[in-house]
């Protein structure tokens, strides 16, 4: 008699999309297993550390962490269960390239989908009975290139997004403050002086306008164009606050800042001048700031810039 695989007791299914989460659950319930499920594999970290399920099937196109980091954070996790902990991964992209790139991640296996109900029961027990699938040697470099060059970028576009500011796609405060410390060191070491320009804007309108948002939009939308494609006069720009806004210029004398600030002011006049309501106005002050040794903080260079704001006409 044919000895019957054994049947893991208990399954973490990773999936964000809700039928094919659904039409699993009910197929591995039907066969008497527990299924537990997430949407993220933040989450499903998490619950692989609660509750310690006999095997885990994790999607490879997860939202904000997907199932390559996933898998690979989760064998981690678990290194010394992992080898009797199988993870397998499903996707939608079948080809050759993401079968290996999923097994240089860290699955074990490989599941198509759509999802095949004849042989999905009889594949999952497989793998929880010791099937592993491999890559062949000939392109196990190329996955393994292939998905550190995929988390690489995921990185890069993590690290730009903790340094961007959402409304405009300019850095944000926290990063410029960042950059200035390190032009501040490179300034004393190098003996070259840096300057700050810091661009303070102020849309004003008639008493019955309570509310200038839109107005406000035009005007973020236009600044960070400028200033985005201003980038030989200057080389760091950011967002300060609502109305603010602050470009780094590297190499500039003390005579020079002024004037990179006013042409700045200059370009966004030009642009803005004739996109608002006629009865809305938006004025522009400039202030700049030389930095040439001293004990100064970032945040003190950046206030003297803004204090010293004159208006621009």
């Amino acid at each position: 008699m044919k000895k019957q695989p054994r049947r893991p007791e208990k399954i973490l299914y990773i999936e964000d999309h809700n039928e094919s989460k659904l039409l699993v659950t009910r197929m591995l319930e039907a066969e008497g297993c527990e299924v537990v499920s997430c949407s993220d594999g933040v989450h499903g970290m998490e619950l692989a550390a609660s509750e310690r399920p006999d095997l885990i099937l994790v999607d490879m196109n997860l939202p904000f962490m997907d199932g390559y980091e996933t898998a690979s954070r989760l064998k981690a996790l678990f290194p010394k269960n992992m080898k009797q902990l199988p993870v397998i991964a499903t996707s939608v992209y079948s080809s050759y390239d993401e079968k290996d790139m999923a097994i240089a991640a860290g699955c074990d296996g490989f599941i198509p989908k759509p999802i095949d109900v004849e042989s999905f029961i009889p594949t999952l027990y497989d793998y929880y009975n010791g099937r592993r699938d491999t890559i062949l040697p000939e392109r196990e470099r190329d996955a393994l290139v292939k998905y550190h060059r995929k988390l690489v970028k995921k990185l890069e576009a993590k690290a730009a997004a903790i340094m961007l500011d959402d409304e405009t796609g300019l850095y944000n405060a926290k990063y410029l403050y960042k950059r200035i410390e390190e032009e501040m060191s490179r300034s004393v070491r190098l003996d070259e002086p840096f300057s700050l320009a810091v661009i303070t804007t102020d849309i004003t309108g008639p008493p019955e306008r309570l509310t200038l948002d839109e107005e406000r939009r035009i005007a973020l939308n236009v600044i960070s164009d400028v200033l985005r494609n201003a980038k030989r006069l200057f080389d760091v720009a950011a967002k300060l606050d609502s109305g603010s806004f602050c470009v780094i210029v590297g190499g500039c004398a003390r005579e020079n800042a002024p004037k990179v600030a006013e042409r700045l002011c200059a370009k966004l006049h030009e642009r803005t001048i004739n996109l608002l309501d006629p009865k809305v106005s938006i004025r522009y002050r400039y202030g700049a700031k030389s930095y040439d040794g001293g004990h100064l903080d970032p945040v003190t260079l950046v206030e003297s810039a803004r204090q010293g704001a004159v208006p621009f006409h």
